[in-house]
């Protein structure tokens, strides 16, 4: 077999009928050098016992059942490593594929030329933040201003090789490919938007479950957006990329140890470095009184206090964790 040029990872938790269609679509209309990775968090519905077979009878190339749900991020993550393919996809289980040309065409746009490594469907971007990019090739793309969506999104190994992963720091669900969007815009990639309308469905939630899931992704993503605490971790996250207080190379939060089919965990030292900075920029700014709020955050003198706050945790937290690792 030819090596693969994409590897599809689809992180799954329930929703058994939308799997199955994303994966037999997937199967039925992709024929081009790939591999099937999916990650199962802890589903409930038959999910997993389906997923078993599938891989006992070669349809999914890489299965990993966690012992609980981890979320999407540390699920999606696994492609990333498990199968190092020139182009990685991370495929949600409510997408079906239904023409061949999808994948070519973003194999195609890829492939002919080196700004293009960061693609996403149009699936629901509005047509006012879609512009067209005259590479230096000569070729016109639609890039957006906005987020990719991570339902479809493809990135190359030299994305990965700057940004590293999906952020795991958001919880169960939450602002992943906002994060990883924002990160590629301050790294200069192109947003580009490929041509999804009759090619993949978006297969939303059954509505016998749609409530319940929604009041889920809702429930998650409140954590992130209006927290008790009052700052909100995806703008905090976004500030300290801006800035250069934290680097854009993201690591995981969570490192497998594989065995099988069955997946343990270990917390990542360099992410918990990393997530100190995070806390104690945080604070100094929970500490920033409402009248000067605004203020601050566009002051130089507060970026380069932040960054020295940032430069001491790294400096009195580094041996410890070199020393776990």
């Amino acid at each position: 077999m030819d090596s693969p040029a994409v590897n599809f990872t689809i992180p799954t938790f329930n929703r058994l009928e939308l799997t199955k269609r994303c994966i037999f679509s997937l199967k039925r209309h992709v024929h081009v050098p790939s591999r099937l990775t999916v990650v199962d968090n802890c589903s409930t519905d038959g999910t997993r016992e389906f997923l078993m077979k599938l891989h006992e009878h070669g349809v999914i190339d890489h299965l990993y059942l966690l012992r609980k749900n981890m979320g999407v991020s540390c699920a999606s993550n696994f492609g990333f490593d498990v199968c190092p393919t020139p182009l990685y996809m991370k495929l949600d289980n409510d997408i079906e594929v239904t023409d061949p040309r999808w994948i070519l065409d973003i194999l195609d746009l890829w492939s002919a030329d080196p700004e293009v490594a960061f693609l996403g469907p149009r699936l629901g971007t509005p047509q006012a933040a879609l512009y067209d990019v005259t590479l230096r090739s000569g070729r016109t793309v639609t890039a957006t201003r906005r987020s990719l969506t991570g339902s479809a999104t493809a990135i190359s190994r030299d994305v990965f090789n700057v940004l590293g992963y999906w952020n795991e720091d958001y919880g169960l669900y939450g602002e992943e490919d906002a994060d990883y969007s924002h990160r590629a815009k301050l790294a200069r990639f192109l947003l580009v938007c490929y041509a999804s309308e009759g090619r993949i469905l978006d297969l939303g939630t059954p509505p016998s479950t749609q409530a319940d899931y929604n009041s889920y992704k809702r429930a998650q993503r409140r954590k992130n957006l209006v927290p008790r605490t009052g700052i909100n971790r995806f703008a905090l996250y976004c500030y300290l990329y801006e800035h250069g207080i934290l680097e854009l190379y993201c690591p995981r939060r969570y490192l497998p140890a594989i065995h099988g089919c069955d997946v343990a965990f270990s917390i990542n030292p360099d992410f918990m470095l990393r997530k100190k900075v995070v806390t104690a920029c945080a604070r100094a700014i929970g500490a920033l009184p409402d009248a000067m709020f605004a203020s601050a955050l566009g002051s130089g003198d507060f970026v380069a206090s932040l960054a020295a706050t940032a430069a001491e945790v790294r400096l009195r937290h580094q041996p410890q964790a070199a020393g776990q690792a």
